[in-house]
């Protein structure tokens, strides 16, 4: 086997790409695999390619799982410590509303500049300082003692995180080989709720033995003991996985094109209807995500230790989910990314509607309707929020730099969604109760799958070449 550039013939004209350790056909030296049937036969779109995973990509891939999974331990504390500010501290409950619009408004901030950010620094050292600097701000909400000083505090963190769910994304994308990548992404991406059940698990138990103060601190050390590790382990870049089919074009060229501005983003065939689909799923799953435990002790009478409980349910729901989301991709849809939320939007929906209906009926019926829902959002949420926008700019022949950006601004636009969302939760809880609720939750659902019909069809015109 010769490494370097391969030149594989294929209609339309030849194909030229770098041997690329841990792609199918190409062995962890980078040379090309003696047998490069599979790898022709994968540039034709056939299924005949079966790709080998190296222990680095798996370390690659568990380290970073891990690492997001410590990101919640800078999000959820203040969710499980509120009832003790309120008690030993006197802190109001709107004071603590101020401190959650602080975070998520730092939050969308951070994720519209990464962009801007990328011009100066690497993905590795935006990835480092991010751990770092989310994990110091943690710690810090432990010492202060009013509610400004801990939104100030919160607002670092929240910006300081922004970056590495669309970052981390990018990087899980182009370290696997893109016949695999739909299912590793999917996997990746139940990270999310693993990091929730883990961080609600952690504040609660070092709230009952040290006190409020002690869950801030040690989540702030765990959050900030995986800036090291990243700087030590992650590559400068990530290997550039074989794209999907017809994404390699002779003399296509992208090395020019990191950093784009936002209008020159939304000017991206697909990313507008992304956005907009991804803000209605976001500010769905948000929303549960933030009321559901005081849904359970208002309307089904659980008791709060209890509701906070059954609230893992809906993350658990997710995993199951976002594996299933991931897994369907690749196996029954070719690697159709945007084209496998449709239907589950659509699925959740109803699944909304049909809770509204029946939120009533008691506990086992409740979390029932919270199961599904929490399994059918989570692909859709992981997809749209993450590698649907490495696949829209691999489509276009852009870099992965652009590709950042683009993640960055569409996950942006959907923060700031949750925020509008938080905000009016509770008066439309207020006006058209719990029913009411879901109803609407049901309808941006619907609207997210016909938004996204746009974006599926830039998809289908690539995959029809």
């Amino acid at each position: 086997a010769a490494s370097g550039v391969v030149k594989v013939a294929r209609e339309g004209g030849d194909v030229e790409f770098d041997g690329i350790p841990g792609a199918p056909g190409v062995d962890e030296r980078g040379d090309i695999c003696t047998d490069l049937a599979c790898t022709v036969e994968r540039f034709r779109g056939g299924a005949a390619a079966v790709a080998k995973i190296t222990n680095r990509q798996r370390g690659l891939f568990l380290l970073t799982y891990a690492g997001y999974v410590a990101i919640y331990f800078a999000r959820k504390p203040m969710s499980v410590v509120k009832p003790v500010l309120e008690e030993t501290m006197g802190i109001s409950r709107d004071a603590l509303s101020m401190v959650d619009t602080s975070l998520l408004g730092a939050y969308a901030a951070g994720q519209l500049t990464i962009g801007a950010v990328a011009k100066f620094l690497s993905n590795k050292q935006m990835i480092t300082l991010s751990f770092l600097l989310s994990g110091l701000a943690t710690a810090a909400i432990g010492v202060v003692n009013s509610a400004p000083a801990m939104a100030a505090a919160s607002a670092v963190a929240g910006y300081s995180a922004a970056c590495l769910n669309p970052l981390l994304v990018i990087f899980i994308a182009d370290t696997f080989p893109a016949s695999m990548r739909a299912s590793v992404v999917g996997l990746w991406q139940t990270s999310q709720q693993s990091g929730g059940i883990a961080a609600n698990n952690f504040a609660s138990a070092v709230l009952g033995s040290n006190g409020w103060r002690s869950v801030f601190v040690l989540s702030g050390v765990v959050v900030a003991m995986f800036s090291p590790l990243m700087l030590a382990v992650l590559p400068s870049s990530a290997p550039k996985a074989l794209p999907t089919k017809g994404a390699i074009k002779a003399g296509s060229t992208t090395a020019s094109e990191d950093g784009p501005g936002v209008a020159e983003m939304a000017t991206l065939k697909g990313v507008l209807p992304l956005c907009s689909s991804y803000m209605l799923v976001k500010m769905a799953r948000y929303c549960l995500m933030l009321w559901l435990p005081t849904f359970f002790t208002s309307r089904v009478g659980m008791s709060a230790a209890k509701a906070g409980a059954m609230a893992s349910i809906f993350d658990a729901g997710g995993v199951a989910g976002s594996l299933c989301a991931g897994i369907a991709t690749d196996t029954l849809l070719g690697g159709r990314m945007i084209l496998v939320c449709l239907p589950l939007c659509l699925l959740c929906s109803l699944s909304f509607v049909g809770w509204g209906f029946l939120n009533g009926q008691g506990e086992m019926v409740n979390i029932m309707c919270m199961a599904l829902s929490g399994f059918l959002i989570a692909g859709p949420d992981g997809i749209l929020g993450g590698a649907a926008s490495k696949n829209l700019c691999d489509y276009h022949g852009k870099s992965s730099g652009y590709a950042s950006a683009v993640s960055g601004m569409v996950n942006g636009v959907a923060s700031c969604g949750v925020i509008a969302m938080s905000a009016f939760t509770s008066k439309i809880v207020t006006k058209l109760g719990w029913s009411g609720l879901f109803l609407l939750l049901g309808s941006m659902m619907a609207m997210a799958s016909a938004i996204m019909i746009s974006a599926i069809a830039v998809e289908h015109k690539h995959f029809s070449k």
